[in-house]
């Protein structure tokens, strides 16, 4: 009977370690601020070549709806200074939606 406790324990806890692993390695905990934005910019650039185009950016819905304002010198390509303030702008969002939910808890 202990060593069924004992294994069932061993898997949990390595079923725990897999979703964590896999929750870091997709960007979410466990990553640095300047890790997430170098794994999402390399993603989005398909053809590798240090920026991303319009073409690029249809992949992501919302860089797409603000790739005119984030390129800021006009040149129709996004270099990571101007995917980074993208970037930014997506943090901030999703930290007014858990800041808000944070405070819908209290009613």
């Amino acid at each position: 009977m202990k060593a069924k406790w004992m294994t069932a324990a061993m898997i949990a806890a390595f079923s725990g370690a897999l979703a964590v692993g896999t929750a870091a390695s997709a960007g979410g905990m466990g990553s640095s601020h300047s890790g997430e934005q170098g794994t999402s910019f390399n993603k989005l650039d398909a053809d590798q070549d240090g920026r991303i185009s319009q073409q690029e950016a249809a992949a992501n819905p919302a860089l797409a709806e603000r790739f005119k304002r984030l390129d800021q010198n006009g040149n129709e390509q996004l270099d990571q200074g101007e995917f980074a303030q993208f970037e930014t702008m997506q943090r901030e969002k999703r930290k007014t939606k858990v800041d808000e939910h944070k405070g819908m808890e209290h009613w």
